[in-house]
């Protein structure tokens, strides 16, 4: 039996950075030679160890972490460019061999190396790999909430991926106080706009390189009010906004802050302005009122207060009403509508339960005698007038479709034939 030392040792670690081990002639009966002082008895010398990693060369995205796995009996001691299990500027690698990437990219490469110990000599051996560590790409995926005020500043959280501590936010192309909360949430302060007009906000993240670039834009809604608009009604204002598609909006009105008034909901089928009509105010008042928008989501937000004073109305033209009540009755909340016949007062009128009057509507039919009106579903008001008119208004007056009877039979007429 060959009497000489046998054992030699290829260690080598693979791809995915698992260690993986060779021996030839482990297990064979051998004859120790002697020992020279100062070493340990039964173990290799530092040159019949051969340690390689493999990749040679790696990269990582900041906050990912990347395992090391040591077949060895004896203790592996893990560094980070030098330092025994890294720092938080260039990353910490545990006991285990499990390194983490630090938050910010590291100006120059991380160099990794594990040190093998109880070997003979006057160093273990020692195997390297460089990491390079890159900012990832962020990706906005919500934002909390999804519509704010206009004419105030406001925190807004985006929910998302890739963020780090060198994130920026930019609304509109305008950067904004960004604040990093972790790697999916970042909170930004969002200032007040300079106009007080709803307006649909571009909201975007970057990452700056090495790596990095930028979130595709997400829509932020500001809300307003608006200034009221005067419409050729002195009793109807007109608020308009621009809103995201499906999203809706509606006011509330009234003499105080209290409000206690509020219009039927309006919808948007796409993004652009929508017009809202305010009706049910008194002549000569002033009347406070603001919007009200929910987004597809169903998430809320709310227009600042803005002020509305009606018009005059000629009083000649109003109709003298007196409202008398039954005792221990109550009357059941609403407006009552009238269709004067005769007299000189307005043909078409809505009145509040205590005989105001808030609002009405006079025709030009030559001949013509009002017969019936109703507030439909959509807002506004259809008329039916003497001899032979439907028409649909809006609130303000303005008529938004008219058909008369005679036309009405020669559409019936065709569909026969």
């Amino acid at each position: 039996m060959d009497n000489s030392l046998s054992n030699s040792c290829k260690i080598i670690i693979v791809g995915g950075f698992a260690l993986a081990s060779m021996c030839i002639g482990c297990g064979a009966p051998v004859q120790k030679a002697a020992t020279p002082p100062g070493q340990d008895q039964g173990l290799p010398s530092t040159s019949q160890v051969t340690l390689s990693l493999s990749p040679s060369s790696a990269t990582l995205m900041t906050g990912q972490s990347v395992s090391f796995s040591s077949p060895f009996v004896g203790a592996v001691t893990w560094t980070v460019n030098g330092v025994v299990g890294g720092d938080t500027t260039r990353g910490l690698i545990d006991g285990r061999g499990t390194y983490t990437a630090p938050l910010i990219p590291p100006t120059a490469p991380v160099i990794i190396s594990g040190r093998l110990g109880n070997f003979s000599g006057t160093a273990s051996p020692t195997a390297s790999s460089t990491i390079t560590v890159a900012n990832p790409v962020p990706q906005v995926a919500q934002l909390s909430p999804a519509a704010i005020s206009a004419v105030s500043s406001s925190v807004v959280v985006i929910t998302g991926s890739g963020f780090t501590p060198q994130s920026s936010v930019a609304v509109n192309g305008q950067s904004v106080n960004t604040t990093y909360v972790d790697a999916s949430h970042l909170r930004v302060s969002v200032p007040a706009a300079t106009s007080a007009s709803s307006s649909i906000l571009s909201l975007s993240v970057s990452n700056p390189a090495p790596g990095g670039g930028s979130s595709g834009p997400q829509s932020l809604f500001a809300a307003a009010t608006g200034t009221p608009q005067a419409t050729t009604h002195p009793l109807v204002a007109r608020l308009s906004s621009v809103i995201p598609a499906g999203a809706s909006m509606f006011a509330e009105f009234g003499p105080d802050t209290n409000y206690g008034f509020r219009t039927s909901a309006k919808a948007a089928s796409s993004v652009g302005p929508v017009d809202l009509l305010v009706a049910g105010m008194r002549a000569s008042k002033s009347y406070h009122m603001r919007l009200h928008f929910v987004m597809p989501d169903s998430t809320e937000a709310v227009g600042e207060d803005e002020v509305f004073t009606t018009g005059d109305v000629p009083a000649a033209r109003v109709p003298p009403i007196t409202v008398s009540q039954n005792s221990g009755m109550t009357p059941s909340p609403g407006i009552e509508m009238f269709n004067l016949i005769t007299g000189s007062q307005f043909f078409f009128t809505a009145v509040d339960l205590a005989g105001n009057l808030i609002w009405y509507y006079d025709f030009a039919v030559p001949g013509g005698s009002p017969q019936s009106i109703k507030l439909l579903s959509n807002g506004n008001v259809g008329l039916v007038i003497a001899p032979g008119y439907y028409r649909e208004i809006d609130l303000s007056g303005r008529v938004i479709r008219e058909i008369t009877l005679a036309q009405l039979n020669q559409q019936l007429a065709s569909q026969r034939s």
